[in-house]
């Protein structure tokens, strides 16, 4: 494209880490170069539209006769007309939905069935309206990814005092390759370092490295009729103890859990799992701790905020007196969008332990990149 552009430098407006195709979309967007866009609705998408308000047993007909075609066989003579070509209609969305990579490398068996469900209905004399959507409840994909983010932070901590930092974080989510429909409820995080300059026991000022993640992964797609995900996150990387007094306070850790989501609409979705964290510490027994227990996690994805709830009960797998050490966390993380690259975000985290509970509030700004 710089090639072919002499006046204008693409290169100059991208990420000097790593590009992802969809980053080279968005800077030719700001460019001038892409005017309009047009909407191509994916079989997903033709798919919920095609099946609202159907009954969970003709969904499952859809269903059956999108993975065995042979079923719609007669479909138009054991049905009115109108509601045979529905069916056939969203079945053949269905199976470009349930078999899309066999679609999209033209195996033979798979063109066949869709061969098949396409003859059938051109043999139903039913004309289907024309579908309607909605496009400004369909966000272009450059618009659900951001690569980058900057954040700067402050906020005071309790019984130590204030602190000001910031943080910055590469990501990825394409990696987890989530169902259509699902990319904002993935995240991958490839590289996540957080510096903060923390005052200690009201006196002295500390600037440390709060966190660092190598990998942070969160899929927490909802399963559905049309998908069975199962819901999961894995963290490795470094954290800080804030109280620390010296230079040797940063270990290893390890946060891990899997479970199920589900979602009250597709702005609401709640997750459940089991899990719990492995700190290397030289504060703890043996010089290191793994807990075990159940998290929740609560999310509402709006197009002008979001909210996130996370809570979690771990008890050490050591489990003499394991009750007196067990540790309670729970999270708000709110955020509110400007615009497209920029939010403003409030959080407060808690942690009620036997060994010190730890609570926090901080406000800052994020710039999306």
């Amino acid at each position: 494209l710089n090639v072919a552009y002499d006046e204008l430098d693409i290169l100059k407006g991208l990420s000097p880490v790593y590009v992802l195709p969809i980053d080279t979309v968005k800077e030719m967007k700001k460019l001038g170069l892409i005017k309009k866009r047009k909407v191509r609705v994916s079989a997903y998408g033709r798919l919920l539209k095609e099946t609202e308000g159907m009954s969970k047993e003709k969904l499952t007909l859809v269903k059956e006769m999108a993975l065995e075609p042979s079923r719609a066989r007669g479909i138009t003579d054991k049905m009115e007309v109108e509601e045979g070509a529905k069916l056939l209609d969203a079945s053949i969305s269905a199976l470009d939905y349930l078999k899309a990579e066999q679609v999209l490398m033209n195996e033979k068996k798979t063109t066949e069935e869709r061969r098949e469900l396409l003859g059938l209905r051109a043999a139903n004399p039913h004309i289907s309206e024309d579908l309607v959507f909605d496009l400004e409840k369909m966000p272009a994909p450059d618009d659900a990814h951001d690569s980058s983010r900057l954040g700067i932070f402050a906020g005071d901590r309790y019984q130590h005092g204030a602190f000001t930092g910031f943080e910055w974080r590469a990501a990825q989510h394409e990696l987890l390759d989530p169902s259509q429909g699902h990319l904002r409820n993935s995240q991958v995080i490839i590289f996540d370092a957080k510096f903060r300059y923390q005052t200690i026991h009201f006196d002295q000022q500390k600037f440390i490295l709060e966190r660092f993640r190598l990998m942070d992964l969160k899929k927490y797609q909802p399963s559905d009729f049309w998908n069975s995900s199962i819901a999961f996150d894995l963290g490795i990387g470094l954290d800080q103890r804030k109280d620390c007094q010296s230079q040797d306070c940063l270990g290893p850790t390890m946060t891990f859990g899997v479970g199920s989501s589900a979602a009250f609409n597709p702005d609401y979705v709640l997750t459940l799992l089991l899990g719990g964290s492995y700190r290397y510490d030289r504060i703890y027994e043996n010089d290191s701790l793994l807990s075990l227990g159940p998290k929740l996690n609560f999310l509402i994805l709006k197009d002008q905020f979001s909210m996130g709830i996370d809570a979690g009960y771990f008890l050490p797998t050591e489990l003499f007196d394991g009750w007196l050490k067990r540790r309670i966390s729970y999270d708000l993380d709110f955020r509110y969008f400007l615009r497209r690259n920029t939010s403003l975000f409030f959080k407060t985290s808690h942690l009620d332990q036997e060994v010190g509970n730890e609570h926090e509030a901080q406000v800052g700004v994020y710039f999306f990149h």
